[in-house]
């Protein structure tokens, strides 16, 4: 039910359609994916002091374009962040056996899980992915554009930031678990063979995980406007792990950046089984 002071609100159909997307944009703030060997919250105060150990590696920096800050700023930024409607961040957590956290085979009911659970709490940080919306996305919610072709795009980032998780399927795991999410669907970014998910042994545990999230979980707000087709990712062209990946999900390389060092890459079509 609205409180008063939203029923005061001047009749105004673009404010109230405004006002409206701005709360469910909001949505992620209690929302936490789980994975099969990962769990993605929001980004909030307390993963600060980690995220910005991670952000004291100029390697890093670099490769994900960033300014050092301090830890001051690094909060502050996190508060912009968690307020910002063109943003969407999780931190990506290590599942271990001992959790406690459900196990999903599609037969097991999901749950509804809190990012101030301890289960989660205990788990350690070891990344965060991240969507950027940019463009007039409260037109093509509310399907005021002409078609998908029109100046909006989501651009998709994701940093493994401890090296001990890297080029083991987290970053897979973790952008799967978005896009799930944000999309409302995972059958784009799976080989679209004969076999389908099916072809890939290491999807196959994953796959009960990215069912619940989509039956559950994925956002109606935003699966009008996270279409497959908008998805881009911009990626150093010297990144080659970070361009394989996101082949892997069904991107191209569409452009190259000479100036920036960097690849432009779009979601084509489904990727080829390998």
């Amino acid at each position: 039910m609205l409180d008063q002071s939203i029923k005061s609100l001047p009749v105004c159909p673009q404010r109230i359609a405004r006002f409206f997307f701005t709360l469910t944009m909001k949505e992620n703030t209690n929302t936490v994916l789980l994975g099969n060997r990962l769990v993605l919250v929001p980004y909030a105060a307390k993963h600060v002091p980690k995220y910005h150990e991670w952000m004291s590696d100029a390697d890093l920096r670099d490769l994900t374009a960033s300014e050092p800050l301090s830890l001051e700023e690094e909060y502050e930024m996190q508060k912009t962040w968690q307020k910002d409607e063109d943003k969407l961040t999780f931190i990506i957590l290590s599942r271990h056996p001992e959790d406690g956290l459900p196990i999903l085979d599609g037969h097991t009911p999901g749950a509804h899980i809190s990012p101030e659970d301890p289960r989660v709490e205990s788990l350690q940080m070891v990344g965060d992915v991240n969507l950027f919306f940019k463009g007039d996305r409260l037109a093509v919610a509310h399907e005021t554009t002409a078609n998908e072709d029109d100046e909006f795009e989501v651009e998709i980032e994701i940093m493994i930031a401890e090296k001990p998780f890297r080029r083991k399927g987290f970053a897979l795991e973790s952008l799967l678990l978005l896009l799930t999410y944000a999309a409302g669907q995972w059958s784009p970014f799976v080989p679209a063979d004969q076999e389908g998910f099916d072809s890939i042994p290491s999807h196959l545990p994953l796959r009960p995980y990215l069912n619940y999230i989509r039956e559950a979980q994925s956002s109606r707000s935003l699966i009008k406007i996270v279409t497959p087709s908008r998805l881009v990712s911009r990626i150093s062209d010297s990144n080659e792990p970070s361009i394989r990946l996101f082949e892997k999900l069904g991107f191209r390389v569409v452009r190259k950046v000479e100036v920036f060092h960097e690849v432009e890459m779009r979601w084509c079509k489904a990727p080829r089984s390998s």
